[in-house]
């Protein structure tokens, strides 16, 4: 396995890497950090990690024509109105399982760039996604190399493995938004979700518990390429005019306006077989304000 050296270029390096993309996107190397938008040095809730993965097209499977460039649109809504302290990108032939592991793996505990325990961790997945009936709706994502039969699942990454890698990462929350075909087999079984009250330190008592939460754009099904859920999240990820936002609330305001514009029903909980608090929540903390 590789290391997760290529984690450490410069600022610098970063710049000068940026090779060309599709519809004008740009195609950023593997598992690279580039700086967020936080302008404090630390603050009370911990760092802010953000890692995007989008694939709009694959060695095997057939193409997709949203992912990189909806990825690309909502990174720009929370980067400029959310604190992020460190991001990280892959798009198209530099999402490879290989990649995606590695960029996970250098997050957990023991390892250079490990996250802490105050930090939070937002993942997005964009691209194609699997599932089997008969393996009681065990899910996958499909990477840029994933190939398109049963033989072929050693190089997707299961439901099985990601919580695994998440895991053994010490961030106290960590959030997927999953925007993939069958993304609700990331859900916990009795994924209940919290009730949503808004009080003056609502953020602190929930943030002080562990949350591991999936967003995701449908259910058991397939979903379509062109994503309505993603454009409808960035709307909300907009109108948002508080100092803090409880991930439960985007979901509340997005959920039915997803269903009537589509024949999918995103759905919110807790990730399967993950170590977490019910009452935990993922907060996004809007700038420029900090909280209190």
């Amino acid at each position: 396995m590789k290391k997760f050296l290529t984690c450490l270029l410069s600022v610098g390096l970063f710049y000068l890497m940026y090779l060309p993309g599709e519809a004008g996107s740009r195609i950023i190397p593997n598992c690279v950090h580039s700086s967020g938008n936080n302008p404090a040095a630390s603050i009370a809730t911990g760092k802010q990690h953000l890692f995007l993965i989008a694939i709009d097209y694959y060695l095997q499977w057939p193409p997709l024509q949203g992912p990189v460039s909806e990825a690309l649109q909502l990174k720009k809504v929370l980067v400029s109105r959310y604190h992020f302290d460190e991001i990280i990108e892959l798009y198209n032939k530099q999402a490879t399982k290989q990649a995606i592991r590695d960029c996970l793996i250098g997050f957990q505990a023991g390892r250079e760039n490990q996250l802490e325990e105050n930090d939070s961790l937002f993942i997005y997945f964009s691209g194609h996604g699997y599932s089997f009936e008969e393996e009681d709706w065990n899910g996958y994502w499909i990477p840029y190399n994933g190939g398109n039969d049963m033989d072929a699942r050693s190089y997707w990454i299961s439901n099985s493995e990601l919580s695994g890698l998440i895991n053994k990462i010490k961030a106290n929350h960590i959030l997927i938004v999953s925007d993939s075909c069958f993304a609700a087999t990331l859900l916990d079984e009795d994924h209940r979700i919290s009730n949503g009250i808004e009080e003056k330190k609502y953020w602190q008592e929930t943030f002080d518990k562990c949350s591991r939460k999936v967003l995701t754009s449908g259910g058991l099904e397939r979903v379509p390429g062109r994503s309505v859920f993603v454009q409808l999240l960035i709307d909300e990820l907009n109108r948002n005019q508080k100092p803090w936002i409880d991930m439960i609330e985007i979901y509340r305001a997005m959920e039915w306006k997803v269903v009537e514009k589509t024949e999918n029903h995103p759905e919110y909980g807790n990730i399967k077989n993950t170590d977490f608090d019910p009452s935990g929540s993922y907060i996004l903390f809007t700038l420029p304000s900090l909280p209190p």
